[in-house]
């Protein structure tokens, strides 16, 4: 997976809080759980219980995602890549958007994965190009006006 190294200190960051705080807040969930009695009929303890299960699929999760992680330096380079903010024009009109890898992925916010249709065209484009990009039922072309 490529990684910014902002994003790597994000899931970092993320998963401290997950090893640290989260982990400890439900142990003592379970501990208190434990003291209100028979644990066969304890929703309290279940749901506990449920919580950790998640927080620990989590945790292997970000750890291997971590370890996996190819960071992506930013370069000053005109070539669209990860971390780039892009400027397009189709038939909608103006767009513009920042590349982000696959897990950074929000299209509400503008951010569209290198991965994803769009961002695997534009990948190594420059500002000037034009580039199409095939949907099921259609071609949309964009010619690339910025790349910052």
């Amino acid at each position: 997976m490529n990684l910014t190294k902002e994003n790597l200190e994000k899931l970092q960051k993320k998963l401290d809080f997950l090893k640290k705080p989260k982990r400890r807040e439900i142990s003592l969930r379970i501990q208190s759980a434990k003291e209100l009695g028979d644990l066969s009929e304890n929703a309290e303890y279940n749901e506990a219980k449920e919580a950790q299960s998640l927080n620990e699929a989590a945790i292997a999760e970000l750890e291997k995602q971590i370890r996996e992680a190819t960071i992506i330096e930013e370069s000053k380079s005109n070539k669209i890549q990860i971390s780039s903010n892009v400027k397009v024009q189709s038939v909608k009109g103006v767009q513009q958007f920042t590349i982000v890898s696959s897990n950074e992925s929000n299209p509400l916010e503008g951010k569209i994965s290198d991965e994803s249709p769009l961002g695997k065209i534009l990948i190594n484009h420059c500002a000037g190009d034009k580039v199409e990009l095939e949907l099921p039922d259609q071609k949309v072309n964009y010619k690339i006006l910025e790349v910052r």
